[in-house]
């Protein structure tokens, strides 16, 4: 589940962060062909020291692409999304872990080795443009989701039985 994801923490030395530019793209290479249905984002969460204008830095709008080999142009259009603004805490220190992730599941599953994001926009900062961490899986149902499904299973095994 989720919440069996590790946290992100502060520190700035721990998050990637473009400068002088609001847009961009990034290609994760997952090393090999892999099938994915979800990604999990920990949006830019620098502690911010009083100053709010840190937390625009993180990607707002973005264009998912696959592509089965790397190139410099977008590859197969896949979904768009709109990533949350990260949250972080006001836990001090900034290195403690205390920034949750963001799961954004796929509405098609996707074969390949190259993801794109064409991050089109940040939440506002004038000049930077950040990620804490990108993973790629599968999705992961939350407890209650399994016990549904479970308590579903019992009861058609049951009925089947009599």
């Amino acid at each position: 589940s989720t919440a069996e994801l590790p946290n992100h923490n502060q520190d700035a030395n721990n998050m990637w962060l473009s400068n002088n530019t609001i847009t961009g793209r990034i290609t994760f290479d997952l090393g090999s062909v892999q099938t994915i249905d979800a990604m999990y984002v920990w949006n830019y969460a620098e502690g911010s020291y009083g100053n709010p204008v840190f937390l625009d830095r993180g990607a707002s709008n973005v264009n998912v692409y696959a592509n089965s080999t790397f190139t410099l142009t977008p590859g197969t259009f896949s979904q768009s999304f709109v990533f949350n603004k990260a949250a972080p805490s006001a836990l001090l220190p900034l290195t403690d872990y205390n920034t949750p992730v963001d799961v954004y599941p796929l509405t098609t599953p996707i074969t390949t080795r190259y993801i794109e994001f064409d991050i089109l926009s940040n939440w506002g900062d004038p000049g930077y443009l950040g990620l804490s961490e990108v993973r790629f899986g599968e999705a992961v149902p939350e407890p209650a989701t399994v016990m549904l499904l479970g308590a579903g299973g019992l009861l058609l095994w049951r009925r089947r039985r009599w």
